[in-house]
C-alpha cells in the first residue's frame, strides 16, 4: 500500500500527430513510485498515444518512439527499480479530431532517511 497518491488530469490536444509528441510534467516529489495508473476514457479508440518518463527517459514502454494505446482501459503498471527523484513526465500524442483526457495516477512511498553523520569521526590517541 502506497503512502501517499498524486493524480494529474491531462488534456492531449486534437490532432497534435506523432510528430509533435508533448511531454507533460508530473512531479511527485522525492519518492519512491510504487504503481502508475493511467486513464483512457473511451473515445481515444487508439488514436491517443502515451509514454511515461523518468527524467526525461523512456521506463514504460522503454523504447524509444513507443507508445501505449488503449481505448476505455486503465493501464496499470507496477514500477521497479527506477528513479526517486520524482522527475517523472508522460508525453502524449492524439490523432484524433478531438481533444482527449488522460487521467495519470501515481502512488507513491516516502523515503526513510537515516540521520545523517559526520564524514570522519575524530579519533582519540
Amino acid at each position: 500500500m502506497s503512502d501517499y497518491t498524486q493524480v494529474f488530469d491531462l488534456t492531449i490536444p486534437a490532432g497534435n500527430g506523432v510528430a509533435t509528441p508533448v511531454e507533460y510534467a508530473t512531479p511527485v516529489g522525492i519518492c519512491d513510485v510504487e504503481r502508475i495508473l493511467i486513464t483512457f476514457p473511451p473515445g481515444c479508440a487508439g488514436l491517443v498515444n502515451a509514454c511515461i518518463f523518468a527524467a526525461h527517459s523512456p521506463a514504460y514502454p522503454n523504447l524509444a518512439n513507443t507508445y501505449l494505446a488503449y481505448d476505455d482501459y486503465t493501464y496499470d503498471q507496477a514500477v521497479t527499480n527506477q528513479i526517486n527523484s520524482g522527475q517523472w513526465s508522460i508525453e502524449a500524442y492524439n490523432l484524433d479530431y478531438f481533444p482527449h483526457l488522460l487521467q495519470v495516477v501515481f502512488m507513491c512511498n516516502l523515503i526513510a532517511q537515516s540521520p545523517t553523520s559526520p564524514a570522519t569521526q575524530p579519533i582519540s590517541l
